[in-house]
């Protein structure tokens, strides 16, 4: 059986009424473009917006899907992220139904991933406002505040981001330079290394590993002269609608940061 990965076309009609989302920020990007009533299942972690999913079908997490659920629902297409979800997985539903594969590390992918979102829900209007507000962001960069950051995602091991993640993006964007922005992917990284940059800001995100007050406590005696802060992970790492909620966030925070 062959695989149905699908490449988008500008001039083509798409009349995807049956969508499964295995991605939670594009699942509330559906939503913000209207187009919740095509979606028939999700992943546990879709949450947004949370009345609407509360009656929709789930289908296992981003990484274990419930492939069995997922054939028996017939999709007419499946939306996924080459980083949220396997590629087993993935390979295997696309014996079946046509997938969308989707790659978003940058603003500039985000913008064309726009685009082709409006062309698959016929929603163009709708994807071409969301165009024009990533220009107006590229437009109106932050200032470098010419001071450095890690931002962990993970403890025990304690985990940061590379160069190559969306997150590493969005801190380049609030002026703040990343101290592992020389590393690659998601990278383990040890405290005796993070004291070694001296660094002006220690970035603790709620997701996916829920860093608390208490964890601040734990590592400013590491760091006595870093501004530890809990930042929303979602609104450095939810690519998709969420875009127009993140900016007004790393306005404020980057004011704090000054």
């Amino acid at each position: 059986m062959e695989s149905r990965f699908i490449q988008i076309h500008k001039d083509k009609d798409y009349k995807f009424e049956k969508i499964i989302c295995l991605v939670p920020s594009l699942t509330e990007t559906i939503f913000d473009f209207n187009a919740g009533d095509r979606l028939i299942a999700a992943t546990k972690f879709c949450i947004h917006p949370q009345k609407e999913l509360s009656c929709i079908e789930k289908v296992g997490g981003t990484k274990t899907l419930d492939l069995e659920k997922i054939v028996r629902l017939k999709p007419d297409l499946v939306i996924a992220n080459k980083e949220e979800n396997t590629q087993k997985e993935i390979e295997y539903i696309s014996q079946f139904f046509p997938v969308w594969l989707t790659d978003i590390k940058d603003l500039n992918d985000l913008s064309l991933f726009f685009e082709d979102l409006g062309i698959i829900l016929n929603q163009r209007e709708i994807a071409s406002d969301y165009q024009q507000f990533i220009k107006e962001v590229e437009a109106k960069k932050f200032e470098s505040l010419d001071k450095n950051v890690a931002y962990l995602i993970w403890r025990k091991p304690y985990m940061s981001v590379g160069k190559d993640t969306y997150i590493h993006q969005m801190i380049g964007l609030m002026g703040l330079q990343s101290v592992t922005g020389n590393q690659v992917r998601y990278p383990e990284i040890h405290l005796d290394e993070l004291i070694s940059h001296s660094l002006d800001f220690l970035f603790l995100s709620s997701e996916p590993y829920p860093f608390k007050e208490k964890h601040i406590l734990e590592l400013q005696k590491f760091f006595p002269q870093t501004e530890i802060r809990l930042v929303d992970g979602e609104m450095f790492s939810w690519y998709g609608s969420r875009i127009k909620k993140a900016i007004p966030y790393f306005e404020k925070l980057y004011s704090q940061c000054k």
